[in-house]
């Protein structure tokens, strides 16, 4: 089952009753800059009740929210030239300083949380400092080397049609395979169309000779006519027959 999040993170409710109805192990595809902090937090309690491995797959980039998201699946996949990238949560506010204060307050526990997913499975526990000083960049080759559950992988192939770079090429392209499958086959020998037993009157069979039963006067004329009668013969016999 595969499940995108793509573009920023502003409403995720569609993708977390994905997960909770799964009935398979989930493919998650996040090509996301981040954006809304409590529903990326959504989706990753979605993701730890899902009864069903969650993989995260990131194509191009996993950044803040989207980042912790990825993290937070049983398993990441990555390639060498997309991107991991963590910080602290951010936002715009305004008010006194009393309200500003309650601000940093519930900032500082949303980095609490956070720091505690990415944490996780990271093999340096220094990353939560990092993340305080600034914005963490890491290649998927130093994603793989920095968490347990990343894994490094090849970029799938496209296929070649989806490689073509202008029209003309796809035209040509579909040409070309057309006129592969337009490849006569070697020539068969035909068969011979069965009759239709409704249309086409059955063939009697043709009887077999019967025994040579000749009559006996037919047969003393086939062995007269064995013989040639010269023609002044033939006159005599014919004047005599005449006579009586």
């Amino acid at each position: 089952m595969k499940i995108n999040i793509t573009g920023e993170v502003w409403d995720l409710q569609e993708q977390c009753a994905a997960l909770a109805n799964a009935v398979e192990d989930v493919e998650l595809v996040i090509n996301s800059p981040g954006g809304d902090v409590f529903q990326g937090l959504q989706m990753i309690h979605a993701i730890q009740d899902c009864k069903h491995k969650v993989t995260a797959k990131i194509e191009v980039m996993a950044a803040s929210i989207a980042a912790v998201i990825a993290l937070a699946c049983d398993a990441v996949q990555i390639d060498k030239n997309s991107l991991l990238m963590l910080h602290n949560c951010w936002t715009f506010t305004a008010g006194n300083k009393e309200e500003l204060q309650q601000e940093i307050d519930a900032m500082a526990a949303i980095d609490t949380i956070i720091h505690n997913i990415v944490a996780e499975h990271c093999y340096d526990n220094s990353i939560g400092d990092q993340m305080d000083k600034g914005d963490v960049w890491l290649t998927g080759e130093d994603a793989a080397e920095l968490f347990d559950i990343v894994e490094l992988v090849e970029k799938e192939e496209k296929h070649e049609l989806a490689a073509c770079a202008s029209l003309a090429k796809l035209v040509k392209m579909v040409a070309m395979l057309n006129k592969e499958e337009e490849k006569p086959e070697e020539e068969k020998p035909q068969e011979e169309p069965e009759a239709d037993p409704e249309e086409t009157p059955e063939e009697e069979p043709e009887e077999e000779p019967a025994p040579d039963e000749t009559d006996p006067e037919e047969e003393e004329l086939e062995k007269k006519a064995e013989y040639v009668v010269p023609e002044g013969l033939k006159a005599l016999l014919d004047e005599a027959s005449r006579l009586g």
